[in-house]
């Protein structure tokens, strides 16, 4: 597991040395700005596997996407969420820039869907697949939209509750890429 790290840090390194090239930024300070970061010093080699894997994603994909590739860039991002799910929220932010760019969006998240789809179908069990998510979810949610739905357990059916963080959360994520959107000239 150690040599995969290793093998997952030294893609993702390869791929910034890259881009840094290919924007005329000197690799050394990337090498350094990485290689300093605490997630990468600290927490990859203590058990990080799947952050080093999700890592290696994101910087290919923006190498993939800064090359006009935007199917490859958000197959790379789909793999990045079906090895960490919190990664899916950059997928859903490159899809969303994409539609304001207006460069392939469809094409990139039927893609992204199908990468999805087939990587879980052989193990859907019907309704079964995700009730170990939702068990999950309700017991070990120690996140700030855990403690908020808590909260509003107390005065709020269950299913209401967890429905109003999601869909504040939602809202966030939204507002976050359409003001990002407008200022970088995708809207």
């Amino acid at each position: 597991m150690k040599a995969a790290v290793v093998g997952l840090t030294t893609a993702a390194l390869a791929g910034l040395v890259r881009e840094a090239r290919a924007r005329g930024i000197d690799p050394g300070r990337v090498v350094l700005l990485f290689g300093w970061n605490p997630v990468v010093l600290v927490s990859l080699p203590l058990g990080g596997h799947a952050d080093a894997a999700v890592a290696m994603c994101w910087v290919w994909a923006a190498f993939q996407d800064r090359r006009g590739r935007t199917v490859t860039a958000s197959l790379l991002l789909a793999a990045a969420a079906l090895v960490k799910a919190y990664a899916a929220i950059a997928l859903i932010v490159y899809l969303v820039a994409l539609v304001g760019r207006r460069a392939g969006w469809i094409r990139a998240g039927v893609a992204a869907a199908g990468l999805t789809v087939l990587s879980y179908l052989p193990f859907l069990a019907g309704e079964r697949t995700f009730a170990g998510l939702v068990r999950a979810a309700d017991e070990a949610s120690a996140s700030l939209g855990g403690g908020v739905e808590l909260l509003l357990r107390t005065f709020l059916p269950e299913d209401l509750g967890a429905g109003l963080v999601l869909a504040a959360g939602l809202a966030v994520v939204a507002t976050v890429v359409a003001v990002s959107a407008s200022r970088d000239g995708f809207a």
